[in-house]
């Protein structure tokens, strides 16, 4: 009886005794497929409807710097950048963890809710995500509750900071 149960001490064990790595070049493309696909940018805008009491830093028009404090309708989103990608397969799923920079445009309004014009920004996220279509994760679902395919979840990285244009 004493060999049949196995003590594991902390999430990583958990993960080697249970997944198989994915690898990185595997798990690279899967990521820049995935996050570049409409639907996962369709729930990034969607993700991304964020608002602020104290301010965002943006670039408005002719790049002067702007403060902001939330989008007027749910913004434009790019994809700039996919780093620090891991997989693993768990049976028939595999699931997969990058940080993701996006650009995000699109109307934006002062603390007052007047127009402030158009804003760009960067975004940071954290994304945790399986190409399994319908696959039926909690993190699956956009912060409105949106069900999107396939699951994708998004955890910022930080608050949203103006993209670097050379200028001070």
């Amino acid at each position: 009886m004493e060999h049949r149960l196995t003590l594991l001490q902390d999430f990583d064990q958990v993960v080697s005794q249970f997944t198989e790595a994915v690898s990185g070049k595997d798990a690279e493309a899967a990521a820049l497929e995935l996050l570049k696909s409409a639907s996962v940018r369709e729930g990034g805008s969607q993700a991304a409807g964020l608002s602020t009491l104290t301010g965002f830093a943006g670039l408005g028009e002719g790049t002067a710097v702007e403060q902001w404090y939330a989008w007027c309708e749910e913004p434009e989103i790019e994809l700039l950048s996919v780093t620090d990608v891991t997989g693993h397969r768990i049976e028939d799923d595999e699931w997969y963890t990058a940080k993701a920079r996006w650009l995000l445009y699109g109307l934006a309004v002062d603390e007052m809710e007047a127009l402030s014009g158009y804003i760009a920004c960067v975004w940071e996220t954290k994304v945790l995500f399986s190409t399994r279509e319908g696959c039926a994760a909690g993190a699956g679902r956009s912060p409105r509750g949106h069900r999107r395919s396939p699951a994708v979840g998004w955890v910022p990285d930080e608050s949203p900071s103006r993209p670097q244009t050379g200028r001070g």
